[in-house]
């Protein structure tokens, strides 16, 4: 039964409390040593394809774990894009959009850019290609809100119901398919 790897990007090198999203920033230096820890957890899994997002964050730990193997680009991996919300502390957010966002997650637009919603269905196109071919097993390197999206579409669940779980950086989820 193939799996597919579900693996988030290790820390990144912002602020805490930034609202980072889309904006393609760093890594942070503990990068070697998490990404060590992921490679030990993948090392058995017989990974014969690689899929990332295009930040750099995400692209950095797909290399390292591929290890000459080749990996795909794909931009539907990409995280949700915050708009005017990114590059701030959430703490500098009116509380009004907090409140909104979080009283409609799935449908709410961020301000000048997309709605978790739509991420979604970026996800869900993902994965119906993944699905395509005979499948084996593969590591998926995203970002939290990517990975909630494609949990919510393998649970048959909404967006809201997977929206509190937690997904921390460098955590990997296999499921089973």
């Amino acid at each position: 039964m193939p799996i597919i790897y579900l693996v988030r990007h290790t820390t990144p090198n912002v602020p805490k409390g930034m609202c980072y999203g889309r904006l393609d920033v760093a890594l942070a230096p503990s990068f070697t040593a998490e990404a060590s820890l992921i490679a030990v957890v993948l090392r058995e899994a017989k990974i014969t394809a690689f899929y990332t997002s295009p930040a750099q964050r995400c692209g950095q730990l797909a290399q390292f774990l591929a290890d000459g193997s080749p990996v795909h680009v794909d931009a539907r991996l990409q995280e949700i894009d915050f708009g005017d919300w990114e590059g701030k502390n959430f703490n500098d957010i009116p509380r009004a959009e907090i409140d909104a966002w979080a009283a409609d997650i799935e449908r709410y637009t961020f301000p000048n850019r997309e709605s978790p919603a739509l991420c979604r269905i970026r996800a869900q196109s993902f994965y119906e290609d993944l699905m395509a071919p005979a499948t084996q097993n593969c590591a998926v390197i995203a970002h939290g809100g990517s990975i909630k999206a494609l949990l919510s579409i393998v649970a048959n669940k909404p967006l809201g119901a997977v929206a509190a779980w937690e997904i921390s950086f460098g955590a990997v989820v296999a499921i089973k398919i």
